[in-house]
């Protein structure tokens, strides 16, 4: 999976895989998993990043956060090394 970085002041980089997206916070380099969340989701927020009138921030908290998606902190995610995805999201 690639992570991608977006124009946001909370938010680093966004990825999405196996139905789930990423998403990594600037202030703590925390990186969070949220299941179920339809590439539509990514691709809005992916796409909307580039458009100086949108937040990515505020689409995350209304659409995926207030839409009641599961979600899990992800403990020492690297993005760019060799990751098991599968394992991480069938993991409580």
């Amino acid at each position: 999976m690639r992570m991608h970085k977006v124009e946001s002041s909370n938010i680093a980089a966004i990825g999405w895989d196996l139905g789930s997206l990423f998403v990594t916070f600037k202030s703590n380099n925390e990186t969070y998993v949220y299941y179920g969340v339809p590439h539509t989701h990514f691709r809005t927020m992916k796409e909307g990043s580039e458009n100086p009138s949108f937040s990515v921030g505020k689409y995350l908290n209304k659409e995926i956060k207030q839409g009641g998606y599961k979600y899990k902190k992800l403990e020492d995610f690297k993005p760019e090394s060799e990751i098991n995805l599968t394992d991480i999201l069938t993991r409580p």
